[in-house]
């Protein structure tokens, strides 16, 4: 029973852990002007025609946090054909592990999914229209569930009441006009209508966790709040304007904002 706890605490911290490896593509992208998608930060870069279908189209995952890639993967020593393993090793000590995390450990995960979208010439500059599948994960993770995940048995009683997680998913259907001001200045906007997809929200207000010779419980006290598109009606609306510029003062030089 212990290993079968163990392997489910490794399994939710890897998870956690893997996701912010992805965190630059998007902001990388934004600086290459061959990218269609940078209107998505800023609506004055709307500035060419294409079309963008599901599946075929673009995909962005950010994240952030007080944690990352290097709390869990270390480099392993020695091995001419592997030279990674994760923190579960027995080559990686648990106070080397341990020493690198917090009380309170989060992990912010966007990601922002174009299904469909379609760039055009027209009204004196050029045009977007889009819909895209947002969503926004935070996750809060203990740090005795780390303890647990490591050290199984060292101790019999585990605190995890500070684990906790929230998802906001929602539909943005945007429309957005850039068009040039003399030869240096260009403007864009992009109005944005919102539908909500899914959401949930989940804590424990107790998660003691006991393993010992004699049992092995668990007690929590928690609550969890679900809601999704067709099913609550309360679901959430609402409106957003994007505004963008861009300068060029000189040749091969371009101030956003």
């Amino acid at each position: 029973m212990k290993t079968i706890f163990k392997k489910i605490a490794a399994g939710l911290v890897l998870s956690s852990a893997l996701l912010p490896a992805q965190a630059q593509e998007f902001r990388t992208s934004y600086f290459m002007q061959t990218s269609n998608f940078r209107h998505q930060m800023n609506p004055a870069l709307i500035d060419a025609p294409y079309v963008s279908f599901p599946f075929m189209g673009n995909i962005n995952v950010g994240a952030t946090g007080n944690m990352g890639y290097k709390n869990f993967i270390y480099k392993l020593e020695g091995n001419p054909l592997y030279d990674q393993t994760t923190f579960m090793s027995p080559t990686v000590s648990a106070s080397d592990f341990l020493g690198g995390l917090h009380d309170k450990n989060r992990a912010d995960i966007y990601v922002n999914y174009n299904l469909f979208s379609v760039g055009f010439r027209g009204f004196k500059g050029m045009n977007v229209v889009e819909l895209n599948l947002r969503s926004n994960t935070n996750i809060t993770l203990p740090y005795e569930l780390f303890e647990f995940a490591k050290t199984t048995g060292a101790r019999e009683h585990y605190d995890l009441s500070q684990f906790g997680g929230r998802s906001q998913n929602y539909f943005e259907f945007a429309i957005g006009h850039a068009h040039n001001i003399g030869k240096k200045v260009r403007v864009g906007a992009k109005a944005k209508f919102l539908l909500g997809a899914a959401y949930f929200d989940i804590g424990a207000n107790q998660f003691d966790a006991t393993l010992n010779q004699d049992e092995w419980k668990i007690q929590t006290d928690g609550q969890m709040n679900l809601a999704y598109f067709g099913y609550t009606p309360e679901l959430g609306k609402g409106v957003a304007v994007d505004l963008g510029v861009t300068y060029k003062p000189i040749e091969n030089l371009t101030i956003s904002a």
